[in-house]
Parts: C-alpha cells; structure tokens; sequence
C-alpha cells in the first residue's frame, strides 16, 4: 500500500521538476465523474495528448484500485493521455528522469 508520505514525496518531486524544467502540472488533480469527486495524482496540461495527460501512482503488487479506475475509464473515453507510474523508482528520480517522462509524453 501506499502511504501518504510516500505521495507527498512524489509530489513534491514532480513539483521541483516542474519548476527546474518549466512544466505545469496540477497536483492533486480532482475530476467530478457521475457527480463524485475523484483523484488522480496528478495533471499535465502540455504532454501526452491535446488534452494533457493525467498521472496516477502504483506499487508492483497494484496496479490501481478503485478510484483510479474510475478516472482511467473517464480518460480513455474523454481523450486525454494516461499513465501509471511506480511510485518506488519515483521517490528516487532526478530531474534527468523528468525530462525522459517528458520526452515521452511530447505531444507531436
């Protein structure tokens, strides 16, 4: 399971990589799907498709529960980019490591 300071790391580092690569990302990033708030990580406006790419966060064991595939399914019927990304590697990434997820998510 993920803990909640495990999260806080992970934003914290997706923060500072966005302010060291200027990016824009939401963190936490709440959707209203049928009327009920639900949470994604985070959002990127500028990558992954013309609608941004909204991030969740897993562990090898899970790849995601309840709520994330309530905002997966959303995502995939709305257009928008979507990724999952393990939270272990996260809390030891470099900026250099940003900026490959970037690459990655560059809207051609």
């Amino acid at each position: 399971m993920i803990t909640k300071e495990e999260i806080q790391i992970a934003r914290q580092k997706w923060l500072k990589a966005s302010e060291d690569l200027n990016f824009r990302i939401i963190t936490p990033y709440i959707l209203t799907i049928n009327g009920k708030d639900v949470e994604a990580f985070a959002y990127l406006p500028d990558y992954g498709s013309v609608k941004g790419a909204l991030i969740g966060l897993y562990i090898p064991q899970q790849i995601s529960g309840t709520k994330d595939g309530e905002w997966m399914d959303w995502a995939r019927e709305n257009g928008y980019f979507f990724s999952f990304i393990n939270i272990y590697p996260l809390l030891e990434y470099t900026n250099e490591d940003f900026v490959e997820i970037l690459e990655d998510w560059k809207i051609n």
